[in-house]
C-alpha cells in the first residue's frame, strides 16, 4: 500500500543561506513532529511527503528550497491552482498513484490540496482546534505503516462528510440560523423553511449514523478529543484558542484562591 502524506509549509524555518530539502529547512511543530515519526519508520514503510509552499507550490519534501518569507492567502492559493510552474499536476498525478492521502495544515492549505488532488477514495486530513490535535492526528496517521498495513485512516466528521458530499448539522444550523435572521413573511417561503429545515436535521443524523457506523466497523478512525490545555496551545488568533486560555486562567485563580484559603 502506497501512502502519501501533503504537509503545509511553515513560516519557522532552519536558518541558512545555502538550499536544503523542504523536509529539513521546515521546522515548525508539525515538521517536527513529522520528522520524530517518520524516524521511528522503516525505509521501506515511509509514505511519500509531499509540501505546499505559497512561494513554491507542490513538490516533494525532498526538493531543496532556499530560507524564504511568504504567507499563504487564499488569492495566492487559487493562482497556485492555476500556475504551471507550481507543479500542481505533477502533484495531483502523484496524489493518483497514493492509496491513501493525509492533508496536513490549515484550512486554505488543505482546500488547495484537495482542489489539485480532484476525486480521491481515501483522503483524511488534521482537523482540530490546536496544534496540539493536529501533531497527534499525524502521529496517529502515520502510525497505521508502523502497526498495521492497510489499517483505517483517521478522518473527522466534517471531513467524512465533505468526501461524501454529506450534511452535517453544522450546516443544518446555518439554514436555521439564515431562515430565523431573514424572518420569512410568508406562508410559501415559511413552507419551504420548515420542509428545508426537516430535510437537513434528517440528512445530519443519518450522516451521524454513518459516521459512527463506519468508526464501529474500523474503516475509519474517529481523532482524539482536544484537551483543553491542546486547544490553549493554537493559534492565537482564534477564539478557541483565547476562550480555552480563559478557562485555563479562571481555574489557576481558583486554585491559588483555595490553597490561600488553606494556608
Amino acid at each position: 500500500m502506497t501512502a502519501l502524506i501533503v504537509m503545509a509549509c511553515s513560516s519557522t524555518k532552519r536558518p541558512g543561506e545555502e538550499a536544503m530539502p523542504a523536509i529539513d529547512r521546515y521546522d515548525g511543530p508539525m515538521w517536527r513532529t513529522l520528522r520524530a515519526a517518520l524516524a521511528e519508520l522503516g525505509e521501506d514503510c515511509r509514505p511519500e511527503v509531499w509540501f505546499l509552499s505559497a512561494r513554491y507550490g507542490f513538490h516533494p519534501a525532498d526538493m531543496p528550497i532556499a530560507d524564504y518569507e511568504q504567507r499563504m492567502t487564499p488569492s495566492r492559493a487559487a493562482e497556485l491552482l492555476r500556475l504551471p510552474t507550481s507543479n500542481h499536476a505533477a502533484f495531483a498525478e502523484a496524489a493518483r498513484g497514493a492509496d491513501r492521502i493525509l492533508l496536513a495544515g490549515g484550512a486554505i492549505y488543505r482546500d488547495a490540496m484537495r482542489r489539485a488532488i480532484g476525486q480521491h477514495p481515501s483522503i483524511a486530513e488534521t482537523d482540530g482546534g490546536g496544534i496540539g490535535i493536529h501533531r497527534q492526528q499525524l502521529r496517529r496517521w502515520l502510525a497505521v505503516d508502523r502497526d498495521t498495513t492497510g489499517a483505517a485512516p483517521v478522518q473527522s466528521l466534517d471531513a467524512f462528510a465533505r468526501e461524501r458530499g454529506l450534511v452535517t448539522m453544522a450546516e443544518a444550523r446555518g439554514h436555521i440560523h439564515a431562515g430565523l435572521r431573514s424572518a420569512p413573511t410568508t406562508k410559501t417561503f415559511r413552507r419551504w423553511y420548515e420542509s428545508e429545515t426537516r430535510r437537513l436535521l434528517i440528512e445530519a443524523g443519518r450522516t451521524a449514523s454513518l459516521y459512527q457506523a463506519a468508526i464501529d466497523a474500523g474503516t475509519i478512525i474517529a481523532p482524539p478529543r482536544a484537551t483543553l490545555e491542546e486547544i490553549a496551545n493554537g493559534h492565537p488568533d482564534l477564539e478557541s484558542t483565547r476562550a480555552a486560555r480563559r478557562v485555563l486562567e479562571k481555574r489557576r485563580a481558583r486554585r491559588e484562591l483555595a490553597e490561600r484559603e488553606a494556608a
